[in-house]
């Protein structure tokens, strides 16, 4: 699996950190699309922190969810990190 497709899935926070187990244990997904989701601040934090422990993930699509200041500031920051 190399590209994995959610977009328009209203997985909203708890889905994030429900998918967040499989983005840091799978080393095959190389692009995540999470578009129209419906994700805020603590979804995105959750995925963020799986994104540091996998390195196989090149192409991340996060538009058209709640995506804020204090979220592109946590993506940013997971950036910096990898």
């Amino acid at each position: 699996l190399k590209v994995l497709d959610l977009t328009d899935n209203r997985l909203g926070n708890r889905g994030a950190i429900e998918i967040t187990h499989l983005i840091a244990e799978t080393r095959t997904i190389e692009v995540l699309n999470l578009s129209n989701n419906r994700i805020g601040p603590s979804g995105l934090q959750h995925i963020c922190s799986a994104l540091t422990v996998n390195g196989s993930i090149n192409d991340l699509d996060i538009s058209e969810n709640m995506v804020q200041d204090e979220s592109l500031k946590i993506l940013l920051a997971m950036l910096f990190q990898n």
